[in-house]
């Protein structure tokens, strides 16, 4: 392949991405709010829906379909392992830019999982629709083993997800979720509490959803009789398909809604804050309504700072007090901001700081990483085809945003400022993405190359 065609196909991919991310942002704007489509409340229920129902089906049917024992001997828990390579490099970097940095202590965590943590399903999902479309994916096969039934780019990529995203789940759910989520006043402590807060947060519908689909996969009677055209189940794996197939396209809409709903969050946030500001009276005008250096020396009742006294041509050795103040009840907006809500709130360079890791420096570390080590880990059995798909899905995982769940953690752990402060940064990611996400497909599709 030539450089202008790798190019072409990296934009296209890109431009699949961003497309879908619009259409959801405009429906969780129009109609006008709270008639929106894509309002928070059907945010929230198609989120719920996909997470417990949509992607666990999708789970165990495309696992139970495509794995093998042949596979997780070959190339299967290659993905699982380069899982935990890339989220521990991406810690050990967060934490030192966040040290070298002086991120602002009360953000440091939020800005270590932010940037630890990627868009493990939904953001690569989305490309690979386009990237199984072109050479050298579109014609490949990609049966595990001779006499499996036929597998395609889609399936046998959303399979390199799933097992991919099987580790991103057991470290987030035992460490990152029960570091934000601390125990209430009245709830218990000490480690057998915090055990089993660890292995809830495991214990999720994906999570089993994964043992279940290496169930079936790995006992082949059953295996048979789900997925073979006579097999006597053939009908609960087709349901399971049906109701599980969804999954992208849903998945696409609520990155896309939650991305809208964040625009829109950071313009209010904006306006209100402009609506404050207007409201602080000028100096000026408190002065000259409080008399100007002819009144008499007395208290004044607009509360504001006190300038010392001083002489003014003409008033001889008169000395007056000058009071600067708000009128007041203005400025409620800003008095009513929690205190521990502020000192949470970052700067802009650290949310620029954080764009920059997640999207350039944590990427090329691991793309690098990837490239000069991930040839020793592949077995030589591996088809070629299937080295390439997985070698483009380790990249991709490498260079995708940060993951919206952070967000929800966030907020489910009391740490609103901290959650719209990380709204308004992914949106700069995906704005950042345009470049570094078409950068990184290139890349992919130079090293694998056509085949």
């Amino acid at each position: 392949m030539t450089v202008g065609v790798i190019v072409v196909r990296a934009v296209q991919t890109t431009a699949t991405f961003i497309t879908v991310l619009l259409v959801g942002a405009w429906f969780s704007n129009h109609p006008a709010p709270p008639n929106q489509i894509l309002d928070p409340v059907t945010l929230g229920k198609v989120s719920k829906l996909v997470m417990t129902v949509i992607g666990p089906l999708l789970v165990v049917v495309t696992v139970g379909s495509t794995v093998s024992t042949k596979m997780l001997q070959q190339e299967g828990w290659v993905l699982i392992v380069w899982s935990f390579i890339f989220m521990t490099v991406c810690f050990l970097v967060s934490c030192g830019v966040a040290a070298a940095a002086r991120i602002k202590p009360a953000f440091r965590d939020e800005f270590v999982l932010a940037a630890t943590f990627p868009n493990a399903l939904a953001a690569p999902l989305v490309m690979m629709t386009t990237l199984c479309r072109q050479p050298p994916f579109v014609n490949g096969d990609y049966r595990a083993e001779p006499g499996d039934e036929e597998v395609t780019c889609s399936s046998q990529s959303l399979t390199y997800l799933f097992l991919y995203t099987t580790g991103w789940i057991f470290v987030f759910f035992a460490t990152a979720y029960p570091h934000v989520i601390q125990p209430s006043d009245g709830e218990a402590t000490g480690w057998w509490r915090s055990a089993k807060r660890r292995l809830a947060g495991i214990a999720n519908a994906n999570v089993l959803a994964v043992f279940v689909g290496f169930g079936i996969a790995l006992v082949a009677p059953l295996k048979h009789e789900l997925y073979s055209p006579n097999g006597s189940l053939l009908w609960l794996s087709s349901a399971a398909i049906t109701l599980g197939g969804p999954l992208v396209g849903m998945s696409s809409l609520i990155v896309g809604g939650t991305l809208g709903a964040t625009i829109r969050r950071a313009w209010g946030a904006r306006q209100k804050r402009r609506a404050a500001t207007a409201t602080v009276v000028s100096p000026t005008v408190v002065f000259e309504a409080n008399g100007g250096f002819d009144a008499p020396d007395q208290p004044s009742s607009t509360p504001g700072l006190e300038v010392p006294p001083q002489s003014t041509p003409g008033a001889g050795s008169s000395r007056q007090t000058l009071k600067l103040g708000i009128k007041e009840g203005s400025n409620d907006n800003l008095a009513s901001e929690d205190p521990a809500e502020i000192a949470q709130r970052p700067s802009v360079r650290d949310q620029t700081v954080l764009v920059l890791t997640r999207m350039v420096v944590c990427p090329t570390v691991c793309v690098l990483l990837l490239i000069y080590t991930v040839d020793y880990m592949i077995p030589a059995d591996v088809t070629e085809i299937n080295g390439k798909l997985l070698r483009l899905v380790l990249i991709l995982e490498a260079i995708v945003p940060s993951a919206d769940f952070v967000i929800v953690l966030c907020i489910h752990g009391g740490r609103s400022a901290a959650a719209e402060a990380l709204s308004v940064t992914y949106l700069w990611e995906y704005i950042a993405g345009i470049v570094t996400i078409t950068f990184g497909v290139v890349v992919a599709m130079a090293w694998i190359g056509e085949g």
